[in-house]
């Protein structure tokens, strides 16, 4: 309940934007980054679980029905999951990345029945259309569209088989 109420006042809602290293928004961004590593402990029980869910919406996440997360995020706002989405084990979701200097936020979104297999990564601006997949170990780069009912692997990925472009 600590990092809800936290996140909340610290820093409100996630946008999709970009901050200057050293703002004001970098600062409390990065008390939020050190305080997810601190609970990081805590946290991993409630991965894969209901309660993770629960903590996810709280903190912003747009998360429907049958869900299933235990990979990571933290610009919880920007995360979109449809129903019967997954973000499988050791999967990253964030959607910052730190270029010159700038940080730059845009949203991650897991249409419904889509999934991310364990240890891949969807950058921010990707999206898994519904029942898509990416394969273990895989990353989608920033803007990259796995369209309905492919399939993609790889680093970067590109579509493996499915539906035709």
């Amino acid at each position: 309940m600590l990092a809800v109420v936290l996140k909340w006042l610290v820093m409100g809602t996630y946008k999709a934007e970009n901050h200057t290293f050293f703002s004001n928004f970098h600062y409390r961004w990065a008390i939020m980054l050190n305080f997810k590593g601190a609970m990081a402990p805590l946290a991993d029980h409630l991965t894969g679980t209901a309660f993770q869910i629960w903590y996810y919406r709280a903190m912003g996440a747009k998360i429907g029905k049958n869900a299933y997360i235990a990979g990571i995020a933290l610009e919880f706002d920007l995360l979109e999951l449809g129903d019967g989405a997954a973000i499988n084990d050791d999967c990253d979701a964030t959607a910052h990345t730190v270029e010159r200097m700038v940080l730059k936020m845009a949203p991650v979104k897991v249409e419904a029945n889509a999934s991310i297999f364990p240890g891949s990564v969807v950058m921010p601006g990707g999206l898994m259309e519904k029942g898509s997949l990416l394969l273990e170990r895989s990353q989608v780069l920033k803007g990259d569209v796995v369209r309905a009912r492919e399939v993609w692997a790889g680093q970067p990925a590109k579509r493996a088989f499915g539906a035709p472009k």
